[in-house]
């Protein structure tokens, strides 16, 4: 038998032990029942203890709200609802919340809780996000850079996986690998005494340079060989034989910066760096086979802005001789990095 039937029943018994105390005959009827819940005013202390409705709140409200005045019971209300949190991204979408309690007043004695949600949320969006660059895998491995003896391949790898966002993080490592290579000897066109040449220097004499005015490095780290002259930022091969030079740059944030390897004024290599919302640094590599007294040096192509030295980067230019030959007709790039 359902709970609800129970409780019409002995409520229908009540009211013939107690509701019809002056009646020379009970009147049994579901009718009698309802008629006594919604209007008449039972002993709240004998209808409890005859029927236990303060320890089963739900049924007795089933048949008559009014039973649970008897006990006290006080439905939940909804408090005011708090304010909306902090978007919960810092860029992109997101969503903010607010809760409200059950607190107004709260639910005592068997009472309803709150009908309806306690937390609402509704979407943020703070932007789009930076997209920080990310590298490509590697390339294969290039050709050798010589036809006898040892030399260098290179393999090159582009920041464009994905290509970063005006705000966004450029990669960050080498874009470009080397690792020695061997072909057959060349004893009969390189020395087997190789002199130390090589040199380093850093610090830009002057970082706004128009189209076509050397870099001069005026800082010297090192010049075995004497070949390098921080007065005309120009490197001169005492020797013939392969070389390799480097450049590494660097141009203010929200800037353009425009350079180029030269050997007796023809280019090498060349380069361009867009500087961000911050300071950018790139670099320029060649090989390239120079007789005695040919000339090496840095070259701007376009009005640029570059970065002073500081503690975390440095404006160099450097180079080494790798093999020296015999002949002293050996102009000519063979490879560029």
């Amino acid at each position: 038998m359902a709970k609800v039937d129970i409780w019409i029943i002995l409520l229908t018994s009540f009211h013939v032990l107690y509701g019809n105390m002056d009646n020379t005959t009970p009147s049994i009827s579901m009718t009698t029942v309802y008629r006594d819940c919604n209007d008449s005013i039972p002993n709240c202390e004998v209808l409890n203890e005859t029927l236990l409705i303060c320890k089963d709140i739900r049924n007795a409200m089933k048949l008559c709200q009014k039973f649970c005045i008897l006990c006290n019971v006080v439905n939940g209300g909804w408090a005011h609802w708090g304010n909306f949190s902090t978007c919960d991204v810092t860029c992109g979408n997101g969503t903010q919340l607010r809760t409200r309690e059950c607190s107004s007043p709260k639910p005592e004695n068997g009472g309803l809780q709150c009908d309806g949600p306690a937390n609402e949320t509704v979407p943020c969006n703070l932007g789009l996000c930076p997209v920080h660059g990310g590298w490509s895998e590697w390339e294969n491995w290039g050709s050798c850079s010589v036809t006898c003896g040892a030399g260098l391949r290179r393999r090159d790898r582009n920041c464009d996986n994905p290509f970063p966002s005006v705000d966004g993080h450029h990669c960050f490592g080498e874009s470009i690998n080397y690792e020695i290579c061997n072909e057959p000897s060349c004893n009969h066109l390189v020395s087997t005494e190789v002199p130390v040449v090589m040199f380093s220097a850093r610090n830009l004499s002057n970082t706004s340079l128009h189209s076509n005015e050397s870099a001069i490095y005026i800082h010297i780290e090192t010049n075995d060989g004497g070949g390098y002259n921080n007065v005309t930022g120009k490197f001169t091969a005492p020797v013939s034989g392969l070389y390799t030079f480097t450049v590494q740059y660097c141009v203010k944030a929200r800037t353009v910066g425009n350079l180029e390897l030269v050997q007796n004024g023809n280019p090498l290599q060349r380069g361009e760096i867009v500087g961000a919302e911050y300071a950018q640094c790139a670099s320029l590599q060649a090989l390239s086979k120079v007789p005695k007294g040919d000339r090496v040096w840095v070259r701007c192509t376009n009005d640029s802005e570059f970065y002073q030295d500081d503690p975390y980067r440095w404006a160099t230019f450097s180079g080494a001789l790798v093999h020296r030959y015999f002949s002293e007709s050996v102009s000519g790039q063979i490879f560029v990095g």
